[in-house]
């Protein structure tokens, strides 16, 4: 449970600090081309902010994600992050 509470603290420290800790990871769908499968489900364990989700939700309108992370600051913040991107009907989440 250290580590665990070690990742909130940082989620807690990043989600409001003036500079964006979030970076958004757009050359995913490069590395994985599978990411832009039609209809793919995906199951991301350790999601943090959601840097992975939203590019992959973005840019693949048919896929749908399952992010689960141990931090719920950084579960919210995900959420929060597909919410505000318009994507969050095709995101679930799990702490």
């Amino acid at each position: 449970t250290g580590q665990i509470n070690g990742w909130e603290k940082h989620f807690q420290r990043h989600v409001e600090a003036p500079t964006s800790f979030f970076k958004e990871r757009r050359a995913l769908l490069e590395e994985f081309p599978l990411l832009k499968a039609q209809g793919i489900h995906v199951l991301e364990v350790g999601s943090g902010n959601g840097s992975n989700v939203l590019p992959v939700l973005r840019h693949n309108p048919s896929a749908t994600i399952h992010a689960t992370d141990p931090s719920p600051t950084a579960v919210e913040d995900t959420r929060r992050r597909l919410i505000e991107a318009g994507l969050s009907d095709r995101l679930t989440t799990e702490v």
